[in-house]
């Protein structure tokens, strides 16, 4: 009953996606900065486009809405950030041609809600065209039998237009919290939270170079590699949470953020079909974590690990894998041409004998799942910094 009852809540507030899908888009025209090729070893995609807004948000009245009894009135105050647009052609076999686009948010902070929870964005989100989607939807589970506490925040970042310099919009900001409540668990009064509180901001845009240190340096530059900036679709697992399933049969879904994007700094060499990336540590639930980098093999996939652990009553066994699906517009090596550029990941935890139950801990049951990636080289929009 419980778990119906914040599935189909989830459903509705996060629309039960795991990956995001972009879908196609045509570039935005003038998009400056937009030397070079779009692919790697003679690809012949289209070039990609990296161009900067310096974006000053309007001072904007909190509704009273937002507050318990329709309380204090607030003012957020002018607030500038700048909007780092990247727009990628991505090519497959299955697809053709496609395109991507990320916005980064550069020195953008919370935003308050007023007595409803803050809506607080990551480094970047997706989008087509002029519009850009932040979902974050958080689960606070509650011992069996008392309620659970569902928090929704979203952004939502639509621009008039994306080919002049000077430009507006508007960033449309919601909160929601839920109570589901479990068997004989009634809800208790929104003592925390407003139900809901969610208003517009306009803002200008202006034009801008791209900042210098947006993105990371790596601490090594590797000699001879090519450098380029990676948009990530990691999603959903960023938390604990992803759709992973463990022993026995327990529902994992603890955080859902289906919008949020990373932006890293990754250098490639052609020759070995080698990726130099920041180590990242995937959380997958009960499921062994499985830790990537600082090098990924373009050639030899999958990338397996094995763990075996031997005891007089029990066998256990740790398998992960990892896999990275490229394409002809990231790095011309194309290991699946039905798949858009992706790293791919399985973990499972096996175990024989009568003893499994007391050496599970906390690794125990089995994920996969995969998330999109694009990249850009850096070699073609140094200029465009200051």
């Amino acid at each position: 009953m419980r778990r119906a009852l914040i599935f189909t809540l989830l459903c509705a507030l996060a629309s039960c996606a795991f990956e995001v899908k972009l879908g196609s888009s045509p570039p935005p025209v003038g998009g400056g900065g937009g030397g070079g090729g779009g692919g790697f070893l003679g690809s012949t995609c289209s070039a990609p486009q990296l161009f900067a807004y310096e974006v000053t948000l309007e001072p904007t009245p909190i509704p009273p809405s937002c507050w318990f009894d329709g309380g204090t009135q607030v003012t957020l105050a002018e607030e500038r950030f700048t909007a780092v647009f990247l727009h990628a052609p991505i090519s497959t076999f299955a697809t053709g041609p496609t395109s991507t686009q990320t916005l980064a948010l550069v020195g953008l902070g919370p935003q308050l809600m007023g007595n409803a929870a803050p809506v607080k964005l990551g480094e970047a989100v997706g989008g087509n065209d002029t519009v850009f989607d932040w979902d974050d939807t958080l689960i606070q589970w509650q011992p069996t039998g008392t309620a659970s506490n569902v928090l929704n925040t979203r952004a939502q970042f639509v621009f008039d237009r994306l080919d002049t310099t000077l430009t507006a919009g508007t960033v449309h900001l919601r909160s929601q919290w839920t109570c589901v409540p479990d068997g004989d668990g009634g809800c208790p009064p929104p003592l925390s939270f407003v139900p809901s509180c969610e208003f517009d901001r306009r803002f200008l845009a202006q034009r801008t170079d791209v900042p210098a240190g947006w993105v990371a340096e790596p601490a090594e530059l590797i000699p001879g590699a090519q450098q380029v900036i990676a948009s990530l679709d990691t999603g959903a697992l960023e938390e604990t949470g992803t759709f992973c399933w463990g022993s026995p049969g327990r529902w994992l879904i603890e955080r859902h953020v289906p919008a949020m994007r990373r932006i890293e700094r990754w250098q490639f060499e052609p020759t070995t079909g080698t990726l130099h990336v920041p180590r990242r540590t995937l959380i997958l639930g009960d499921a062994p974590a499985i830790t990537y980098g600082p090098t990924l093999s373009l050639l030899l996939n999958p990338q397996a690990r094995v763990e075996l652990t031997t005891q007089p009553d029990a066998e256990e066994q740790r398998v992960t894998r990892l896999v990275v699906n490229s394409s002809d517009c990231t790095f011309g090596i194309t290991s699946s041409s039905f798949s858009r550029p992706s790293i791919g990941f399985e973990s499972q935890w096996r175990c024989r004998g009568s003893g499994c139950t007391t050496v599970a801990g906390t690794d125990h049951g089995w994920c996969a799942g995969s998330f999109e990636f694009f990249t850009i080289p850096l070699e073609s929009f140094i200029a465009t910094s200051p």
